[in-house]
């Protein structure tokens, strides 16, 4: 196995009942060594089953996204109810918002993807993409928000010996190791 990355299926990580029976937990996270983030995903054998529990992430202060992988699931955020068929992305800022989500379909995965805010880009809050934020196809500037602004040197990053401005990407820039922006490798 490579020391760098590792690779597997979902299906190939040992399923653990939870809730009585009614969920199947696989446990990612711990089967690949994560230790940036949370993830995991779960698996609602039949409809109506609880494919995420009732929860808020107060005590823990994360963020989370759910992301729909296989059939359909009802999210019930606080009182507001979400329709979520396969390859729906769920965002889940605020800590305190009571979230869960039922299995329409039998078999409905689901996977949670969540941590500690580290810290915010500069994309504003709402539903942006990269071609709304002038990132997108060439000679489109459009912006949607006045909130935004682009990463400037008070964005710079310091890591040891290892100064540099971001790189501008059409996608959001997540946590950045002194291996893949100085060219060293961090052990």
């Amino acid at each position: 196995m490579p020391d760098r990355w590792e690779s597997t299926h979902l299906d190939e990580i040992e399923p653990i009942s939870v809730v009585n029976g009614t969920l199947l937990w696989r446990p990612v996270r711990r089967t690949l060594d994560v230790g940036a983030f949370g993830i995991n995903a779960y698996v609602a054998p039949n409809a109506g089953d609880d494919v995420v529990e009732e929860h808020t992430e107060r005590s823990l202060g994360h963020e989370e996204v759910y992301v729909v992988l296989s059939g359909r699931a009802t999210f019930t955020l606080d009182d507001e109810t979400l329709d979520a068929p396969a390859g729906t992305l769920v965002f889940i800022r605020d800590v305190d918002v009571k979230r869960h989500a039922r299995a329409e379909e039998p078999g409905t995965s689901v996977l949670a993807i969540g941590g500690r805010v580290t810290r915010r880009t500069s994309r504003p809050h709402g539903k942006t993409t990269s071609r709304q934020n002038g990132i997108g196809r060439a000679g489109t500037t459009t912006r949607i928000s006045s909130s935004w602004r682009p990463l400037s040197n008070a964005d710079r990053i310091t890591l040891g010996r290892c100064t540099t401005s971001p790189v501008p990407r059409p996608w959001p820039v997540g946590p950045t190791t002194r291996s893949n922006i100085c060219g060293e490798r961090s052990n």
